[in-house]
């Protein structure tokens, strides 16, 4: 009995070994190495740039590679707002990128510069690219991308920025901070609109566009648009 217990005992050692030697040599087949990488969501982020950021090899083995360790590396990039990176058997890493939205440009160091409505400097202004500019006191002088401007006069503005329908985005050229607080606009025309604190944003913007469709409509060169009381505008 003993010993037909012994027999048993090693045949089931044996089975087991051979079952973990197979399930290795399977783990570490071409099943598992990284043949294609799909980076979608963005054209800012190659498969070379990909490699090279995070240290990644084709031929490498997916279960090799610490998933949340790589999304930390991407979400460094100064235009990337979070990514998600998936396995895909067989032989496939996928790469899920949410850019951050530039809303408007500010001006440092001689340069445009695109920012997010947190505040989050992306990158350079390509010249072929239109935003509105935001221009204020409290702009440092110098700029680099994935730095975070965080004076709370600018961040109104840069909130403001995304949340102006795209139809008065047309007629805008700039949102000014007051140094004494407060928002102006500033048209393509030329006119100066004082739009006050983000209360009532949306009433404001659509008493402004309607303001400036008169206007334009019959010709009229105001000096100035006050909607910093939505229910009392004036034109001057």
């Amino acid at each position: 009995m003993q010993r037909s217990r012994a027999e048993r005992s090693f045949s089931l050692a044996l089975c087991l070994f051979a079952v973990v030697l197979a399930l290795h040599v399977f783990l570490q087949s071409s099943f598992f190495r990284l043949e294609h990488l799909v980076i979608e969501g963005t054209d800012d982020l190659s498969a070379g740039d990909f490699l090279a950021l995070t240290g990644v090899e084709y031929g490498q083995n997916l279960y090799d590679m610490n998933l949340p360790e790589l999304e930390e590396r991407v979400k460094e990039l100064p235009f990337v707002l979070s990514v998600h990176i998936q396995r895909r058997l067989p032989g496939s890493l996928k790469v899920s990128v949410t850019e951050r939205l530039p809303v408007a440009a500010v001006v440092a160091g001689g340069h445009f510069w695109l920012v997010d409505k947190e505040g989050h400097v992306i990158g350079p202004k390509a010249p072929t690219e239109s935003f509105l500019v935001v221009t204020g006191p409290d702009i440092p002088s110098r700029l680099e991308p994935g730095e975070v401007i965080d004076s709370p006069a600018l961040r109104t503005a840069f909130t403001l920025a995304g949340e102006l329908p795209a139809h008065l985005q047309l007629e805008l050229a700039e949102i000014q901070c007051a140094a004494g607080g407060g928002l102006y606009l500033l048209t393509r025309d030329g006119v100066m609109v004082r739009f006050g604190s983000l209360a009532q944003s949306e009433e404001k913007c659509a008493v402004l566009y309607q303001l400036l469709r008169h206007i334009t409509a019959n010709k009229e060169k105001p000096h100035l648009i006050d909607i910093s009381n939505p229910a009392m505008p004036a034109v001057r």
